[in-house]
């Protein structure tokens, strides 16, 4: 029962409408950093292409804990860069995502 919406990266977990909701305006909001993030990466490599997946995980209390990668394929700078991007990122509403992992699976170039 997972549910999937269209972004930057896909929003996956467990099926819940109020926490879907909260979680992709977080998507929306963090995007614009993550892209610079990348842009950046391609001052130093102009066909940098590669992904990462950001697993941001929301406590019992609403609160964001951990945010970890997996399947990183793009240099250690642009994906610290996208991690402290997402921390820095409100997350309003968290608590509707109470006991939750969100990914974010991001990758560049876009298609």
């Amino acid at each position: 029962d997972l549910v999937r919406s269209r972004g930057l990266g896909d929003v996956y977990k467990r099926q819940d409408e109020g926490c879907t909701k909260v979680a992709a305006a977080f998507e929306q909001k963090a995007r614009p950093k993550i892209k610079e993030c990348y842009r950046e990466g391609k001052k130093l490599n102009p066909v940098l292409e590669g992904g990462i997946r950001i697993v941001i995980n929301v406590d019992a209390f609403g609160k964001l804990g951990a945010v970890k990668t997996q399947d990183v394929t793009l240099p250690d700078a642009v994906a610290k860069c996208m991690v402290k991007a997402v921390q820095a990122t409100p997350f309003d509403d968290a608590t509707q995502c109470k006991r939750k992992g969100i990914t974010l699976p991001i990758q560049f170039p876009t298609k």
